[in-house]
């Protein structure tokens, strides 16, 4: 990742826990702090140092996800929604367990940034969209906050960036189309692949 040569590194991390993430990062650039066991430090914090950045960019913002609401309206109006999911459930826990047990974080790195895993992460929101009936749209509202939250992520990507900035974006998998379609949607950014410097 560090042949990208970045001008940045954004994290999921939510702005108010901003003060928290500059002083682990300077104790980490001064020597006084052993990074943990996460994507944010293991990657996002030492790219950051390589480049003697002087920060790092928490870009997150909390959201809330009626997912229970959505679960127990299904499990009374929609039952065949709970099989898909939990179907859906089990599939992507089974492709997990294979992928960690069998590939290097590269590899991981390159299998959740490609077309096939995006367009998992897409399925269940797509599937979740349907529950509902009638005037109901608890799976839709389910959806909604989801894609607000990513909108205000990206809105919070857009204030960093700035004319020739190469930003590498750390998040979670989930948001990943989301953010890309963002991004591409944006005449003045351009997408770059993950998987061309993995």
């Amino acid at each position: 990742l560090s042949k990208f040569q970045p001008t940045k590194i954004a994290i999921e991390s939510r702005l108010n826990f901003k003060p928290e993430i500059d002083s682990l990062y300077s104790a980490y650039l001064n020597g006084n702090h052993e990074l943990t066991r996460n994507e944010r430090q293991q990657l996002g914090f030492r790219i950051a140092k390589r480049f003697n950045h002087p920060v790092v960019y928490s870009i997150d913002i909390r959201g809330d996800f009626p997912f229970q609401q959505m679960m127990d309206f299904a499990e009374k109006h929609q039952p065949e929604f709970i099989k898909k999911f939990q179907m859906l459930r089990a599939h992507v826990e089974q492709y997990h367990r294979e992928l960690y047990s069998k590939s290097t974080i590269p590899e991981i790195l390159q299998e959740k940034n490609s077309p096939g895993y995006l367009q998992l992460q897409r399925s269940f929101y797509a599937l979740a969209a349907s529950v509902g009936n009638d005037t109901t749209y608890v799976g839709a509202d389910l959806v909604s906050n989801w894609h607000e939250r990513n909108i205000k992520i990206f809105a919070n990507l857009a204030r960093i960036a700035e004319q020739g900035d190469r930003i590498i974006v750390i998040f979670g998998s989930g948001h990943a189309p989301l953010l890309r379609y963002f991004v591409e949607s944006d005449p003045r950014m351009k997408l770059i692949e993950p998987a061309d410097y993995l």
